[in-house]
């Protein structure tokens, strides 16, 4: 962490070195990503700890865990599909649910139906005009 913290600093000085005025409008910017991007984090953050701590390790590992086959599958494409969580928190959700046993195939299937699934998202991109037919053959 301190590594990158050094490295943050250290780009931003050469940066500065280049044109103070396009480093200081590039630090507002991006300090204004940060805070648009907070309160969703933290929602999300809330919620995922919201349930590690009402759902058990137990029942989560007995629907996700090695031994649940198929049904583990479905239940992980079907969570993964309706999930509307953008990557940079699913990534550190699913290591979460990697150290509290559920198996490397079931976090596999959610993610892959996170990503690319969506079916929150299908309105959205309907009203967009994205063709309908190979949304949902996606």
């Amino acid at each position: 962490m301190r590594g990158m913290i050094l490295f943050a600093v250290i780009c931003i000085i050469i940066s500065a070195l280049g044109d103070r005025r396009k480093t200081a409008q590039g630090i507002r910017t991006g300090l204004r990503m940060f805070v648009r991007i907070l309160a969703p984090i933290l929602n999300v953050l809330l919620l995922v700890s919201l349930f590690l701590t009402l759902v058990s390790q137990e029942v989560v590992v007995s629907w996700l865990g090695a031994g649940t086959g198929w049904h583990g599958f479905i239940i992980s494409s079907l969570l993964g599909s309706v999930a509307l969580i953008p990557a940079f928190i699913a990534y550190p959700l699913c290591a979460t649910l990697l150290k509290n046993g559920v198996s490397l195939s079931n976090v596999a299937v959610f993610i892959t139906t996170l990503m690319m699934v969506g079916i929150i998202t299908l309105p959205i991109e309907r009203a967009g005009g994205v063709n309908v037919k190979k949304t949902c053959l996606r």
